[in-house]
């Protein structure tokens, strides 16, 4: 039963302005960052012009993520007026695997390149918002203000996808042809085995991690309709 006392209905048109507005600015800033690599060049770790930008899984990620705030953004604007929130499945998951890539990003830069690199170099620019900003948006829009219902089970670790993907495609260019400058350092001593299990149970982790905060919040939300979504 769905709960619609006119207090109730405030906060959730509040939180949907909130989550309306942040999945906009990661959608902007995202945007403008990418067009910035085809008007001139990257900043920090990617000073790269064109099409070139998309071997980092930076900017891959972040686009993912951009396209699944776009995909949310309908829903939010109509619960913004009507203080019901509802979003398909489809668009939860899909969100979910975008955040869950944007974190792997910002826990890599934050543990591993910022160390290896120095954070001025990792933060430079634009990758403020790509490595930081951004990501931290998507944690906050997914994990606690799209609260209309859990999701199921059984995408749980959906979220590791995009990881496992470019982290084949990774090594086969850097490793196995050569074609890439290993400019994350994961092959550093030849360990490039250690990074790809490190990064893949890391993105299964935080893919449940994610999911488990996103459904934890939903069912404590007011809104929450007592069905997970299929």
């Amino acid at each position: 039963m769905m709960i619609r006392t006119p207090a109730v209905l405030r906060d959730r048109r509040v939180k949907a302005v909130i989550l309306s507005v942040l999945d906009a600015m990661t959608f902007l800033l995202n945007a403008y960052c990418v067009l910035r690599f085809f008007t001139g060049t990257g900043d920090g770790n990617m000073q790269v012009s064109g099409f070139a930008a998309f071997r980092f899984f930076t900017v891959d990620s972040n686009v993912l993520a951009s396209v699944a705030c776009l995909a949310v953004l309908p829903h939010s604007i109509r619960a913004a007026r009507t203080g019901e929130l509802s979003i398909p499945a489809w668009v939860s998951v899909f969100k979910m695997i975008g955040t869950t890539a944007v974190t792997v990003t910002l826990l890599t830069v934050v543990f591993f390149l910022g160390p290896l690199y120095g954070y001025p170099f990792m933060f430079a620019g634009n990758n403020f918002f790509m490595h930081l900003l951004c990501p931290l948006f998507c944690i906050i829009t997914f994990a606690f203000l799209e609260t209309d219902a859990p999701v199921s089970h059984k995408y749980a670790f959906f979220g590791a996808i995009p990881t496992v993907i470019y982290g084949i495609v990774y090594l086969l260019c850097v490793v196995a042809f050569g074609v890439w400058g290993d400019f994350y350092g994961f092959n550093i001593g030849g360990f490039w085995y250690v990074s790809f299990i490190v990064m893949f149970f890391a993105s299964v982790g935080l893919s449940y991690g994610l999911f488990s905060l996103h459904n934890l919040a939903a069912r404590r939300a007011p809104a929450h309709t007592a069905l997970d979504k299929k």
